[in-house]
């Protein structure tokens, strides 16, 4: 393909988009994200899930934002006011975690995953790493 020269679908993406935004630039979306993406991923997550729209149509409770770390800082954020607050992170984890806590100023509780089982957790090491952490007075 030249360069310059967009796919078919790529264009028909594009117009709807400019359908719905315009050719505004520069201007705040809306705070969840557009509607109607939002729409779409609705009927998608129906649609993958076998659901019915019916149960996945509140799109209120989609929130669009530019990638999972974001996503992951948001609700942490929410979640955490203080270093007696506690962020339970897997071993081995993905250091977003241990970051997003620093940022917060919350406590790490740690739990293990087991390599052998294909890194599942028990409930009896969530129980375990949640109660430690409970007796060094911080709140998972």
């Amino acid at each position: 393909m030249d360069k310059g020269v967009y796919h078919k679908d790529v264009i028909d993406r594009a117009r709807q988009y400019m359908g719905h935004i315009g050719y505004s630039v520069g201007a705040y979306t809306e705070s969840l994200g557009y509607a109607f993406v939002r729409k779409s991923i609705s009927r998608f997550i129906a649609q993958r899930d076998s659901l019915p729209q019916e149960a996945v149509t509140d799109i209120s409770d989609l929130i669009l934002t530019d990638g999972a770390s974001q996503g992951a800082h948001i609700v942490t954020q929410a979640l955490l006011s203080d270093s007696r607050d506690g962020l339970m992170i897997p071993v081995p984890q993905y250091p977003l975690y241990t970051a997003i806590g620093a940022l917060n100023n919350a406590s790490e509780v740690h739990y293990y995953l087991d390599e052998n089982a294909g890194w599942q957790v028990s409930e009896q090491e969530l129980n375990n790493s949640y109660n430690d952490a409970r007796g060094r007075g911080v709140n998972p």
